[in-house]
């Protein structure tokens, strides 16, 4: 991602994360940007180089004549999918890139990468949290249910994971077990955001 000083990146800084992470993963970085350029509007993490990409993302961002970047989101994720592939077997990077994901809103490739990571390490917790978290915000509840359940099977005091699995319930349409779920999420954590609007019949 090339910027100069009169084509500001207007291309949200997570994704730039991302896509600093991918480049800088594969070995495909090659020049970066000052560690002070601001992209839309933020400044980057002063420790962080922000890659360039030796054409290959060409089809990815493209700056226009006054400086706007239009992002095509199919042909990162693609470039992104790439990664994930290409890093199998790689547990921190999997699980770093599914928490990244998630927080941009990518459920369905956070999902594929939290997957990835856990064939690897099936006992990392907050990986097998981010799992049902992603699958619940791609709309895949009965898939959230079975890995919320697999969670809690494995870990029986996470009120998170009770929580998640009170959402994942609700959103299959089995009020019973959402109820059973968000009351044992209740006992963990009064606070369980999601256990209390099951109980009060609000949309999880």
């Amino acid at each position: 991602i090339e910027v100069g000083p009169a084509t500001p990146a207007a291309v949200s800084l997570a994704w730039a994360q991302v896509v600093a992470t991918v480049l800088a993963g594969t070995g495909s970085a090659t020049r970066c940007l000052p560690a002070d350029t601001t992209i839309d509007g933020l400044l980057p993490d002063p420790g962080r180089a922000w890659p360039a990409s030796d054409g290959r993302l060409g089809a990815v961002f493209t700056i226009g004549p006054e400086g706007p970047v239009e992002v095509d989101r199919e042909a990162l994720a693609d470039l992104v999918r790439r990664d994930l592939a290409a890093h199998d077997g790689d547990h921190a990077h999997l699980a770093g890139a599914a928490r990244a994901l998630l927080g941009e809103g990518q459920p369905e490739l956070a999902a594929t990468a939290a997957s990835l990571a856990l064939a690897v390490k099936p006992d990392d917790e907050a990986t097998r949290l981010v799992l049902v978290e992603a699958l619940l915000a791609a709309d895949r509840p009965g898939e959230a249910r079975a890995a919320a359940e697999r969670h809690v099977a494995a870990e029986p005091a996470s009120a998170l994971g009770h929580d998640l699995l009170a959402g994942a319930c609700a959103a299959a349409g089995d009020a019973e077990a959402a109820r059973a779920a968000a009351r044992r999420a209740l006992e963990l954590d009064p606070a369980a955001p999601r256990a209390a609007r099951v109980l009060a019949g609000d949309p999880p």
